[in-house]
């Protein structure tokens, strides 16, 4: 005779269960909805793309499309009697009826590249459709959602993320790319500060100020904006004061700046340093100290690498390895 699972015993099998399993059964599953929001939802990979999520292998993508209308022969003799033109009656324009009706789908994409494709109601705007998606995904959960590996972030400037009310996100690995770190913070439980990892493109100089940059264990940097956003803004409204007092060069604040820096560990993909600025940053360690064991990696050529290497050498003293 079988055991039936009590439903509070649900809990600990939905919280290790692989997420889109999880999704999938309690879509299925009423009765198990209130447990399944109450208990902490685990992932190993989260992803936000323009008109994509994608959870740990699994991608939701919302999309627009249009099909021909197919009719019956019904329709067709109402369409008929609908366009023809009676004595008297004027048509202008041409013919507009529409040939396509126009709807959302949602593809949902696993990693073997099998797809399951929905169409959703035709009065379903895909604003609409995307704060239901994310609601139905990650909205009303008490517990913070714990991402083990990375929270990815790859949105282009005007994107609208339709997240739910109060959503928090424990997470070791941030990868902002092209996003402003800044903007997301919000949505961040606080618990899981300072940062295992923080991977950003276009690092701006006002970001380098941040507490979330200068906490984070490991930064990772790929290319560097000079360009100060908030203070561009203001420039603007301010050529009168240009005029009296003179600007702080954008890359030597950007200069000033990354040298004082707390980090540790910290990897930049950029041609900003060469081996005079190189020279500049350790000579600015060495006149204000800086921790043993911090590591600065700047991505390089390999092309006369040991040649400069030594020539920082011999112009620093000390040796390296």
């Amino acid at each position: 005779m079988s055991v039936t699972l009590a439903y509070p015993a649900m809990g600990p099998i939905l919280e290790f269960m692989e997420a889109n399993k999880r999704i999938n059964l309690t879509s299925q599953c009423p009765s198990l909805h209130a447990i399944d929001k109450s208990t902490p939802l685990r992932l190993d990979f989260l992803e936000f793309r323009t008109n994509c999520i994608q959870i740990n292998d699994t991608s939701y993508i919302l999309s627009h499309c249009k099909q021909k209308y197919m009719e019956n022969q019904a329709q067709i003799k109402d369409k008929s009697s609908r366009e023809a033109l009676a004595p008297g009656e004027i048509q202008i324009g041409g013919n507009a009826f529409p040939k396509f009706r126009k709807f959302v789908k949602l593809r949902i994409e696993n990693e073997f590249g099998d797809e399951t494709v929905r169409r959703l109601p035709e009065n379903l705007e895909i604003h609409m459709a995307w704060k239901k998606l994310f609601g139905f995904l990650l909205g009303e959960r008490k517990p913070s959602i714990r991402v083990a590996e990375e929270l990815v972030l790859d949105l282009k400037r005007g994107d609208i993320l339709r997240l739910p009310e109060n959503l928090k996100i424990w997470v070791k690995t941030l990868n902002t790319k092209r996003t402003d770190f800044e903007e997301i913070l919000e949505i961040l439980d606080s618990s899981c500060l300072p940062l295992k990892t923080l991977k950003l493109e276009s690092a701006q100089p006002y970001n380098l100020q941040n507490p979330v940059f200068r906490t984070a264990r490991n930064v990772e940097m790929f290319g560097v904006d000079k360009e100060d956003s908030e203070d561009s803004d203001s420039d603007e409204d301010s050529d009168e004061e240009d005029d009296e007092e003179e600007e702080e060069d954008p890359e030597e604040l950007w200069l000033s700046e990354f040298q004082k820096l707390p980090n540790k560990n910290i990897f930049i993909d950029c041609d900003l340093y060469n081996r005079e600025r190189i020279v500049d940053l350790i000579k600015y360690w060495m006149e204000n100290g800086k921790e043993i064991g911090t590591c600065f990696s700047f991505e390089r050529g390999k092309r006369d690498v040991i040649e400069e290497v030594d020539q920082i050498k011999k112009e620093l003293g000390g040796y390296y390895r």
